[in-house]
């Protein structure tokens, strides 16, 4: 309702809901903290949006957690922070964004997720371009993994820590291993599709009575909200 709102008093088009980083900047991340809502642990956890897998008693304390949280920790809880590592010590990249694409163009092999209960150091072993998740692979790496305790990486997740109303908990995770699973379901589908093809994957996923969390990308969400500002606009 809000960007449909904001559609109409700017004489925007609903295609730009496709684009959402070309919106006003005060509002261009609203897509994104919707989205990770929508796929977030809290409210979605044990649906078929959802890869995360949660107990009752897990969710009750993460919303009693989430609801005595400053506005900018709820933002982390939400939408994590990536921060991409050319070496230990060396971060090339700050607030990446959560997606394999962007994860590839950094050239980097070592990252930093802050999901403010856990912080995650992932090891991807293919810097190549190829597209899809990483495969497990040889590890040609010039340092070792997990990173010397002295590393400024190290220094950069103590700094991330600091001052929280929870300690996060670390976890060194690889990449194509059953522990960096975690890590990879905060990572969003990439969205560099055409329209074409985030239309085709939506009518799929209404054609499906129980879409998986794969088929539920942020593309795809983008596209429904396209649809939804559109048919707004035309009321």
């Amino acid at each position: 309702i809000f960007l449909a709102t904001y559609t109409k008093a700017y004489g925007g088009h609903p295609n730009n809901m496709l684009h959402p980083e070309n919106m006003c900047a005060a509002i261009s991340m609203l897509p994104q903290f919707v989205y990770g809502l929508l796929r977030g642990p809290l409210l979605a956890s044990n649906t078929p949006l959802s890869p995360h897998r949660l107990s009752a008693d897990v969710r009750t304390t993460m919303y009693t957690l989430q609801r005595s949280l400053p506005a900018l920790d709820l933002a982390v809880t939400i939408m994590p922070t990536l921060y991409a590592y050319s070496s230990p010590d060396k971060c090339e990249q700050r607030r990446l964004a959560l997606s394999w694409e962007a994860m590839r163009n950094s050239g980097c092999r070592l990252f930093v997720l802050d999901a403010y209960t856990h912080i995650y150091l992932y090891l991807w072993p293919d810097s190549g371009g190829g597209g899809g998740r990483p495969d497990p692979g040889a590890r040609d790496i010039d340092w070792p993994f997990p990173p010397l305790t002295s590393s400024a990486i190290w220094r950069d997740v103590s700094e991330l820590r600091e001052g929280r109303m929870r300690t996060a908990r670390v976890l060194s995770c690889e990449a194509g291993t059953p522990a960096a699973a975690s890590f990879e379901s905060y990572i969003m589908s990439d969205v560099d599709a055409d329209v074409g093809e985030m239309e085709h994957a939506a009518d799929d996923l209404e054609a499906s009575e129980a879409p998986s969390t794969e088929r539920f990308s942020f593309g795809q969400f983008l596209c429904f909200l396209r649809d939804e500002v559109q048919a707004a606009s035309a009321a």
